[in-house]
This record gives structure tokens, sequence and C-alpha cells, in this order.
């Protein structure tokens, strides 16, 4: 089996999981029904936008550094922007942490692609 080929599709498919999360961040004030904090709304809307944005145009260092500090900005916007209800704070907390997991996880998909798991020890 190719390993480049299997590590290249991997970060494929993290990759447009991320969109998908930065799509849902964009829909969720709508779905869940926080859309009358302005704020709040437009806090993902703008950073669901960006996580998109950022996972469709380039997978590379600086964009995975970026899309990390957007997750850790929507683990701080839970409590900087002062929202305590549970749909929208559960949400972004859970988004910040599959959005960092997801640039972190194709990061290491990428950084050794030529690695190859065998039965012997190194």
């Amino acid at each position: 089996m190719n390993t480049n080929a299997t590590n290249s599709g991997m970060t494929l498919r993290v990759a447009w999981w991320d969109a998908i999360f930065g799509v849902w961040l964009i829909a969720s004030p709508f779905v869940l029904g926080f859309s009358r904090n302005t704020a709040l709304m437009w806090n993902n809307i703008a950073v669901g936008a960006l996580v998109a944005m950022l996972v469709l145009a380039s997978r590379s260092e600086p964009v995975k550094g970026l899309l990390v500090l957007l997750g850790a900005w929507l683990f701080a916007s839970a409590f900087v922007l002062g929202f305590a209800r549970t749909p929208p704070l559960w949400n972004n907390l859970i988004l910040a942490f599959l959005v960092i997991t997801g640039a972190l996880f194709s990061e290491a998909a990428v950084v050794n692609p030529h690695s190859q798991r065998s039965g012997r020890a190194p």
C-alpha cells in the first residue's frame, strides 16, 4: 500500500471535516436558536466562514496554525462574550476541540508522509 496516498487521503478527509465544522458554525446560531445574541451570532458566522475558507484554500503550516488559533478563540469566546446558555456554550466548546484536533491531526498526517507501519521495532 502506498503510504503517501493513504496519508494524503487522510489529510483530505480531515480537511473536509474541518470545512463541515466551519459550515456548522455559520448555521449554528440559527439552528440552535441563539441568533438574537448578535455578538455571538456574528462571532460564529465569522469564525465559521474563516475556518471553511482556510480549509478549502490551503493546508499549509501557517493555515493550520490559524485554524488552531480560531479553535482557541472559539473556546475563549464562550467566556469572553459571556454566554452561559447551554446550547451555544457547548456548541462552541465542542467545535473548538474538533477544529483544533482536525488541524493537528492533518498536520500529523503530513509531517511524516514516508513513515510505514511494520511489525518490526525501529
